[in-house]
C-alpha cells in the first residue's frame, strides 16, 4: 500500500486546487520557508483523522481553511483527498485504489468520504487501523519525534511496534469484543429481568385477551340484537308513518272539501244577502207607495167629507131659500158630480191601498223567510268553520305524531350509530391489546434468542 496522490483545495495556503502525484520510491518535497511544505504534511495528517488544532499549528479547526490575502477573498471550505494504491490489499476493502476525503466548513462541520461515499470519522479510523496510518502514528515523524521515540518508555515502544506490525488492530478488536461481551452480559441481566416481568404480565394479558374476546362476542351479539330490534322498530315505524301519512292525506282531502263547501256556502250566503237587500229595497218602495196611497186616500176622504158637508148645507139652504132654486140646483148638481167623481176615485184607490197592504204583508213574509234562511246559512257556516277548525286540529295532531315519529326514528338511528361506534372502539381496543400481546411475545422470543446467542458467544469465547 502506498500513497499515490494528494489533492488540496482551500487548505491553509493552498487556495487553488493543487494535486501532487507520488511515484513509486522516495519522493522529496523541497522549497524555501513558507512555500507550504509543512502544510502539505499537516494536510495528510488532517485527512488521516487528526482532531487536535494544536497539532495542526492552529487555535481552532477552522484555521485550516484559507483565510484570504490581499489578492484573494477567504474561502468557505477546505478539502483534501488522499488516494492510496491498495494492490496489496492492506486496506480491508475490495478496491485496488482507495481515496479518503475530508472536508471542513467555516461553520465548524466536518465531512468524511471513502471512495466518495460519506462515512463517519470512526469508519476512517477503522479502515486505517493496523496500517501504521492515523492520528499520532509513526508514518509521519516530525522534528524531535525520533529523539522522543528513542527516549520513550518500554510500554510506549511496545505500542509503537504493535501499531507497526498490525497487532494493534487485533488488540482493538479484542478490546471491542470484550466491551461488547460485557455489554451483552448486562443486556442478558436486563433481558432476564424483563423476561421475569413479562412472564408475570402474560397471565394477566391472556386473561384480558379472553375477557376482550368474550366482550367482543357479547358486543357482536348485542349489536346484532340491536340491529334486529332496530329493523323491527324501523318496520313498525314505517307502517306507523304510512298510516299517519294516509290519515294526513285523508284529513287534507277533507280539509280541502270543507274549504270548498265553505266557499260555496259563503257564496250562497252572499247571494242570499244580496237578494234580501233587493227585497228590502222593494219592500221599502212598496211601503212608500202604500204611504202615498194612504195619504191620497185621506186627502180624498177629507175632500169627500167636505163636499158632503157643503151638499148638506146647500140642501138646507135650498129648503130655507127656495128662491135661489135654479142657481142652487146647479151648484148642487156640480157638487154631486164632484162627489161622484171623488167616490169613483176612492174606489180604485182603496183597491190599490188594499193591494199595497197585501204586497206589504207578502214582502214581510218573504223578509221573514229570508231572515230565517240567512240565519240557517249563518248556522251552517259556523258549523262548517267549527268542522274546519276540528279538521285543522286533527291535522296538527297528525303532523305532531309524524314529527314525534321522525324524532324517535332519528334517536334510534343515533343510538344505532353510537352502538356501532362503541363496537368499533371495542374492536380497535381489542386489536391493540392483541397486537400488544403479540409484540410482547415476539419481544420475549427475541430476547430469548439474544440470550441464547449471548450464551453461545460466551461459550465460544471461553
Amino acid at each position: 500500500m502506498r500513497l499515490k496522490s494528494v489533492k488540496l483545495f482551500g487548505f491553509k495556503t493552498f487556495a487553488e486546487s493543487t494535486t501532487l502525484e507520488f511515484e513509486p520510491g522516495i519522493t522529496a518535497v523541497v522549497g524555501p520557508n513558507g512555500s507550504g511544505k509543512s502544510n502539505l504534511v499537516e494536510a495528510i495528517r488532517w485527512v488521516l483523522g487528526e482532531t487536535s488544532s494544536r497539532s495542526l499549528r492552529g487555535s481552532k479547526m477552522e484555521d485550516v481553511i484559507f483565510a484570504g490575502n490581499e489578492h484573494r477573498k477567504p474561502l468557505g471550505l477546505s478539502e483534501v483527498v488522499l488516494t492510496f494504491d491498495n494492490e496489496s490489499g492492506r486496506l480491508p476493502v475490495d478496491f485496488r485504489e482507495v481515496s479518503i476525503t475530508r472536508r471542513a466548513y467555516r461553520a465548524g462541520e466536518s465531512e468524511y468520504f471513502i471512495n466518495r461515499n460519506q462515512v463517519r470519522l470512526r469508519d476512517v479510523l477503522d479502515l486505517l487501523m493496523g496500517t501504521g496510518l492515523g492520528p499520532g502514528s509513526y508514518a509521519i515523524v516530525s522534528q524531535g519525534q525520533i529523539d522522543a521515540i528513542l527516549s520513550s518508555k518500554p510500554q510506549e515502544r511496545r505500542e509503537l511496534f504493535e501499531e507497526t506490525s498490525g497487532v494493534n488492530r487485533f488488540l482493538s478488536k479484542k478490546k471491542e469484543s470484550t466491551r461488547r461481551l460485557e455489554q451483552t452480559e448486562q443486556n442478558v441481566i436486563r433481558v432476564n429481568d424483563l423476561l421475569s416481568e413479562l412472564e408475570k404480565q402474560v397471565p394477566e394479558l391472556e386473561t384480558q385477551v379472553r375477557r376482550a374476546k368474550r366482550y367482543r362476542r357479547l358486543s357482536d351479539r348485542l349489536r346484532d340484537l340491536e340491529i334486529l330490534s332496530y329493523l323491527r322498530s324501523s318496520a313498525s315505524r314505517r307502517e306507523e308513518r304510512e298510516r299517519l301519512r294516509v290519515q294526513l292525506d285523508r284529513g287534507e282531502a277533507e280539509r280541502v272539501a270543507a274549504e270548498a263547501q265553505a266557499a260555496a256556502q259563503s257564496a250562497e250566503l252572499s247571494s242570499a244577502r244580496y237578494r234580501a237587500y233587493q227585497q228590502e229595497l222593494a219592500l221599502e218602495e212598496q211601503r212608500s207607495a202604500a204611504q202615498q196611497a194612504r195619504t191620497e186616500q185621506a186627502r180624498l176622504e177629507s175632500e169627500l167629507s167636505a163636499a158632503n158637508g157643503r151638499l148638506e148645507a146647500l140642501e138646507a139652504q135650498s129648503a130655507q131659500a127656495h128662491e135661489g132654486g135654479q142657481r142652487a140646483e146647479e151648484e148642487r148638481g156640480a157638487l154631486q158630480a164632484r162627489l161622484q167623481s171623488l167616490d169613483d176615485e176612492r174606489t180604485p184607490l182603496a183597491a190599490h191601498v188594499e193591494r199595497a197592504r197585501d204586497e206589504e204583508a207578502q214582502a214581510q213574509e218573504r223578509e221573514t223567510a229570508a231572515r230565517r234562511r240567512l240565519e240557517a246559512l249563518f248556522g251552517a257556516l259556523r258549523d262548517l268553520e267549527a268542522n274546519v277548525a276540528e279538521q285543522a286540529a286533527r291535522e296538527a295532531g297528525r303532523r305532531a305524531q309524524a314529527e314525534s315519529a321522525r324524532k324517535e326514528l332519528e334517536r334510534l338511528l343515533a343510538e344505532a350509530a353510537e352502538a356501532r361506534r362503541n363496537a368499533e372502539a371495542l374492536e380497535s381496543d381489542l386489536a391493540r391489546k392483541e397486537e400488544r400481546l403479540r409484540a410482547q411475545r415476539e419481544r420475549i422470543g427475541e430476547l430469548e434468542g439474544r440470550v441464547e446467542r449471548a450464551k453461545t458467544a460466551e461459550h465460544t469465547a471461553a
